[in-house]
């Protein structure tokens, strides 16, 4: 068991706290590996230079036989953490049940039975033990009594208290958590897990590829041996590393790459996914000794200076291997949003002080000046190898950054704040303009055509504080652009719709803004307001057009709608304490393409001080996955809500350390809110009639009557057929023969969209 002082800029110190057998029945044993897990993990740090370590699996049970003379141990995962057991055999005598431990500056037994080892100011901690018998039938049967430490007066030997047992079967002494409770499964979670370790992660950013695999992204605080959980050690590791994990689309855990320096603050912010092939990562890192990893043609900055933030980039194949590691400048700059662009260029976006960021015009391409400030926004483009193309930062004479980026076949859109007045390009007769800051910080947004030529650029926000969030943009499947994010002003632009709005802002509230996608026109502006302060970090939509919002709230009052056989907490969950918490729930809103609200929830649990949040959202087929951070205070029964799907899906039901972040991951069966979308809400139509005719045969009706064509998506939301529809036409015959069989999404195009989900069988 080792510990490491962690301390950022400094050498590592290594504290080891050594167990041993002691005691005239000691043996000399070595461990023995079973049932490798099918996750590996992958290391890409400085010190795994120049290859890294790859595809290193692990054990779920790692065996001592003959620990002691007749007692083995056994390290193994179990669902609510890794567990020490020692297996007594018949005829063993229990006083030669003796451990010894070296390395600590202390030890002792707390009220709860509970043996720690002091070192350095921290501690390592054994749970008493609990004892079972195995019957002649197999069968483990609880005795009635723990075998309690004893520590023979500090001086590191630890023996254990034994009741009455039956001497003619083996006993078992397990260390380690208790057991949890098998969880029901809510309505609509497919899938609901902790995503941690021993200290601090978070998720900041998630993708999903044409196979259907899922990714996330952040960094992570804990050793590697505990995220994800590894049987039999506990270690702390230093400062914080990139993480990035891959799922099957059954939820397996695949692998997890850790990518990084000497272990200074380093955090990826973006994902996405080329291919299967192909996961990229940007971020930025503090350490001057990334994982060193050049490509043949592609852009290479190997080398870093100073103490300031460097943005970084990386490039991963479909096992985890490292194909691309760079910085991308040095001054101090950091990359916050990623993306892929319809010709498979990457796009990064963030933010520089203007000493270090390599600026490379581009025929043709928008380009400005660092304007000043402290900090400006920038924008990058890279091309088919992965060369730089255009670089070029982006701001106002004050603070500024780019956050987001998000792509289509036709070019991308960046968001961003500025304290400043930023450069506006004209979109258009009908595009919002907003010239000059109203106040505070405003967001901004700018869009580009495939030629990174700017189309249209604007300031948006009212006299108060207006941030997008995290993952603040969406292209809706017609092209119009969202935009989430939290806000202080009173009188942001607002325009309410045909569907839900709140023109008004009690205090710190959420905004929604959707602009045209020819026009650039705001067509709809909604404050997300009530008692408490709300701000939403992430939006995606479906095939259908149907509009996913989440972030964070303490708002008791917060706007709810519930759709029957949906997950619902229709209350913000209180602290340990029993009051409301000072921490935060996560919120999940969901709108039709004509702003309904037709699902809103509360997202939590029994949080500490830190709350849950969510960050991002990725859409798959029928399912919506949910990802960000949650804390959980001091109550052992309270929990988020988690669900374990089984096999293979992975599952942590375990939180290690109370008060402090804990990733989470849940994925939502969203069948209904891509079926029959509108379900009876007033002002808004029902959606497609679709009766099946034969085997692969439809006959479709109930399309607005402006409907001119039926498009029919693939779970990817893929384009896959599309039926013209003429004017005197009530009703049409959809052939989906010629597809293979699965679920599908079909929508009528027009001003009010409608859809359903059919069945190819």
């Amino acid at each position: 068991m080792t510990l490491v002082d962690g301390i950022p800029g400094t050498s590592d110190t290594m504290y080891n706290v050594h167990m041993f057998a002691s005691g005239k029945g000691a043996r000399l044993s070595k461990p023995e590996g079973y049932d490798p897990k099918p996750h590996y993990k992958s290391f890409h740090l400085d010190h795994t230079a120049p290859n890294g370590v790859s595809q290193v699996h692990g054990h779920d049970i790692v065996l001592y036989k003959d620990f002691f003379q007749d007692i083995d141990l056994k390290f193994y995962s179990g669902s609510s953490g890794a567990r020490m057991t020692f297996i007594c055999k018949p005829g063993f005598i229990p006083g030669n049940l003796v451990l010894g431990f070296q390395g600590q500056d202390s030890l002792n037994v707390d009220v709860n039975g509970t043996l720690r080892l002091y070192r350095n100011g921290r501690w390592l901690e054994l749970r008493q033990a609990q004892a079972y018998q195995v019957d002649s039938t197999g069968t483990i049967v609880a005795l009635n009594w723990n075998a309690e430490y004893e520590t023979n007066g500090g001086q590191g030997i630890v023996t254990f208290q034994f009741d009455s047992y039956d001497p003619h079967l083996p006993v078992l002494l397990q260390i380690g958590p208790e057991p949890m409770a098998g969880a029901n499964a809510p309505d609509a979670l497919c899938w609901g897990t902790y995503f941690g370790g021993d200290d601090g992660e978070r998720i900041h950013a998630s993708a999903t590829d044409s196979d259907g695999n899922y990714y996330v992204t952040g960094y992570s605080l804990s050793a590697f041996v505990t995220f994800p959980q590894t049987a039999g050690i506990q270690l702390v590791a230093s400062g914080e590393a990139v993480f990035l994990t891959k799922f099957s689309p059954d939820h397996e855990l695949l692998w997890t790459v850790y990518w990084g320096g000497a272990g200074d603050h380093t955090v990826g912010w973006g994902v996405a996914a080329k291919s299967p092939q192909e996961v990229y990562v940007a971020g930025y890192s503090v350490d001057n000794s990334l994982f060193s990893q050049p490509l043949t043609g592609a852009y290479n900055d190997q080398s870093a200076t100073g103490v300031q933030r460097k943005a970084i980039i990386g490039k991963f194949s479909e096992n985890g291997a490292c194909l691309w590691s760079t910085y991308f400048g040095d001054g101090r700059e950091a990359a916050y949003g990623l993306a892929l662009d319809g010709l498979g260029r990457l796009l990064i976006v963030g933010e520089t002080d203007g000493t270090g960021l390599p600026i490379q015009p581009w025929s043709g391409a928008s380009s400005w000046a660092y304007a000043g400030g402290q900090r400006d926004g920038f924008m990058a483009l890279f091309g088919g190898t992965d060369q730089l193309l255009w670089s070029t930062p982006y701001g106002s004479d004050e603070d500024d950054a780019a956050q987001d980026v998000r792509a289509s076949g036709t070019g991308f859109v960046v968001s961003g704040w500025t304290e400043g007045d930023v450069t506006t390009v004209d979109g258009g007769a009908f595009a919002y303009d907003q010239g000059v800051n109203a106040g505070g910080t405003d967001a901004f947004i700018l869009t580009f055509n495939t030629n990174a030529v700017c189309t249209w650029a604007t300031a948006i926000g009212g006299g108060g504080e207006d941030r997008p969030g995290t993952n603040s943009l969406a292209i809706a499947p017609n092209g119009d652009i969202l935009m989430v994010g939290g806000t202080s002003s009173t009188d942001m632009p607002t325009e309410p719709g045909n569907g839900w709005n709140d023109l008004t802002n009690a205090g710190q509230g959420g905004f929604i803004l959707r602009f045209g996608s020819g026009s650039r026109q705001l067509v709809w502006g909604t404050y997300v307001s009530g008692t408490g302060e709300n701000v939403l970090e992430c939006v995606t939509t479906d095939a259908l057009g149907n509009i996913y919002v989440g972030g964070y709230t303490e708002d008791a009052t917060l706007p709810l709608a519930e759709l029957s056989g949906i997950y619902m907490q229709d209350a913000l969950v209180s602290d340990y304490q029993g009051t409301v918490q000072d921490g935060l729930d996560a919120m999940l809103m969901v709108f039709t393409p004509a702003h309904a609200l037709v699902h809103s929830t509360y997202l939590g649990g029994g949080s500490g001080l830190l709350g849950e949040s969510l960050h991002t959202l990725a859409w798959r087929g029928a399912l919506l996955y949910a990802g960000g951070h949650t804390s959980k205070d001091l109550d052992p029964f309270s929990a988020f809500p988690l669900y374990n799907p089984g096999a293979p899906a992975w599952y942590d039901d375990l939180y290690f350390y109370p008060s402090t972040r804990d990733g989470f991951i849940v994925a939502l069966c969203t069948d209904l809110f891509t079926g029959l979308e509108e379900h009876g809400h007033a002002g808004v139509s029902n959606g497609l009639i679709v009766l099946e005719l034969d085997q692969g045969c439809f006959s479709v009706r109930g399309w607005d009557p402006g409907c001119r064509s039926l498009s029919v998506y693939d779970p990817s939301g893929r384009g896959v057929q599309q039926l013209a529809v003429a004017a005197h036409q009530r009703s049409v015959t959809l052939d989906l023969r010629h597809l293979a069989p699965g679920t599908y999404l079909l929508r009528s195009e027009g001003a009010s969209p409608r859809g359903a989900r059919i069945v190819r069988r």
